[in-house]
């Protein structure tokens, strides 16, 4: 059995002091930060959006630009000014 150190083909790893991102998928990684929440860490987007675009982005068929192109629909719309889901949670509290 071969152990991981003894691979000809890993020369090992570099520690790195800060995080570094790949400059090709940086503009893409944004967009996705952009729609998440910052207190509930969900997508900003109603249950019924989100699990259609779920469906279309899982699809086996769908080649990259077509999943480019929904991903361009879901930052559209997670243009919101609030989580639907905090919103959910905030009146709930005010209620009890």
């Amino acid at each position: 059995m071969v152990k991981f150190c003894d691979c000809p083909g890993h020369f090992g790893y570099l520690k790195l002091a800060l995080l570094v991102f790949n400059v090709g998928f940086f503009n893409c990684i944004l967009d996705m930060f952009k729609c998440i929440c910052k207190s509930c860490n969900r997508v900003i987007l109603m249950e019924k959006d989100r699990r259609e675009f779920l469906k279309k982005m899982r699809n086996p068929r769908a080649d990259a630009l077509q999943k480019s192109a929904t991903m361009k629909k879901v930052r559209d719309k997670c243009k919101l000014s609030c989580c639907p889901a905090v919103i959910t949670k905030m009146v709930w509290l005010k209620m009890s």
